[in-house]
């Protein structure tokens, strides 16, 4: 791992320190249980997040920031740079004693040079790890506190998620939430499989209900689902904000998932989850910690491919999960942590 820093080399601890992270969403949810660690580590320490308006519902919304800060650029690269530029005489005000930089970019790059900062670190964007595993290297440089998973994080507002579950009949720890949101195809597993493992859960713990959340991408897969499942299913697609989710998320009994944002808000959370990984390479996404396990297709000749499309019909490195295959493997994560 190519990891660039400079650690804290003074007796007291750093009082402020500033987190770059600003884009996309489950990259930002990625850098939360590794900064609760620190947090949780080093209590006495402020931390400040500068993000994209886009994605600052969920930061905003848990009690580890003390600021959050942020910037509406569109994920456009010229704005983005003025944007942060503009920022900097207010960030440079605020003396801070450390420049966390998770984004590593050229914008990330010029608060940091300009900030003069004695302690900074920056994300190593290139190796194979995990983006796990390099947040929490990044982290651990500096030379703070070893860093672990902390998947404890609290929403400032908890009875908004409880709201929620009592208005659509869900009991916490009692439902299932599925999440066919793969972004291409190569990354999706078939519909049909999603509707059998639902109804083998039906058929163990007939009091389970299960849950989808997202955006409307996948509300035509949610109505598909739901014609078949019923009043088993609740469909919550677009009818939720970022931190809604995030909270509904954290009294799910088990998670199955495709890769994507959601799929983080789980494990970040401690919730079991299951995830099936078609091109998306598990060797950086994948999620962590051992309540996680992903299957994915790295064994493979053709795996980790990226593709959008399956150069094959049939998409082999996800369709030869079976849903009675990826029952027996949720029954069992669920035994393994309980």
């Amino acid at each position: 791992m190519k990891l660039k820093f400079k650690p804290w080399n003074k007796i007291e601890r750093p009082h402020k320190i500033l987190v770059l992270r600003f884009h996309a969403l489950g990259d930002i949810i990625i850098t939360l249980p590794y900064l609760a660690s620190l947090k949780k580590s080093v209590p006495s320490i402020s931390l400040t997040l500068l993000t994209s308006e886009e994605f600052s519902d969920i930061p905003k919304s848990i009690t580890l920031f003390d600021k959050v800060l942020t910037f509406n650029s569109n994920r456009n690269g010229k704005l983005q740079f003025l944007l942060c530029a503009l920022k900097l005489p207010f960030l440079f005000v605020q003396r801070f004693d450390v420049v966390l930089d998770l984004q590593n970019n050229k914008s990330s790059r010029l608060i940091r040079f300009f900030l003069f900062t004695t302690c900074w670190s920056e994300f190593d964007k290139s190796s194979r790890h995990s983006a796990g595993e390099r947040t929490r290297s990044c982290i651990d440089c500096l030379g703070l506190t070893p860093i672990a998973i902390e998947n404890s994080i609290p929403l400032k507002n908890e009875s908004v998620s409880q709201e929620l579950l009592e208005l659509n009949d869900l009991k916490p720890f009692q439902f299932i939430v599925i999440n066919p949101a793969g972004t291409f195809p190569s990354r999706n597993w078939p519909l049909e499989n999603y509707i059998a493992f639902c109804r083998m859960w039906i058929s163990k713990a007939p009091e389970i209900k299960f849950l989808i959340l997202g955006t409307d991408i996948i509300k035509p897969k949610a109505l598909v689902i739901k014609e078949s499942l019923g009043n088993s299913i609740v469909d919550l697609c677009s009818q939720t904000t970022q931190s809604e989710a995030f909270g509904l998320l954290k009294m799910a009994k088990l998670m199955l998932t495709e890769d994507g944002g959601l799929m983080h808000m789980a494990w970040v959370q401690g919730v079991p989850t299951l995830a099936l990984f078609g091109s998306s390479p598990s060797y950086w996404s994948a999620p962590q910690g051992r309540w996680s396990l992903c299957l994915h297709s790295s064994d493979m000749p053709c795996g980790d491919c990226f593709l959008k499309v399956c150069k094959f019909e049939s998409n082999p490195c996800l369709t030869r999960y079976s849903s009675q295959g990826v029952f027996e493997k949720s029954v069992q994560l669920l035994s393994s942590i309980n």
